[in-house]
């Protein structure tokens, strides 16, 4: 596994890789090489996919539980009559 910063690390397992990306220690756009030669991007592997999309749910759900709550402006009613 390449990352886009030069750091190529070996696994033998693909468990290992699903972790890895769970754990956010890779990202779409590293590389995967059976023997280093030819590289895949893990972002274009549709069986990656999915753990991928866990991630990004897990992080969408960080964003909103940290924003700030709204509260709604009391709403002035006029009666005219």
């Amino acid at each position: 596994m390449r990352q886009s910063n030069g750091n190529i690390f070996t696994f033998r397992e693909l468990t290992t890789l699903q972790k890895w990306i769970i754990e956010q220690k890779v990202s779409r756009d590293d590389e995967i090489s059976l023997a280093g030669e030819q590289w895949k991007r893990l972002g274009n592997i549709a069986e990656l996919a999915s753990f991928f999309q866990v991630v990004e749910a897990a992080e969408r759900g960080k964003a909103a539980q940290a924003a700030p709550a709204v509260t709604p402006l009391p709403m002035s009613v006029r009666c005219t009559g």
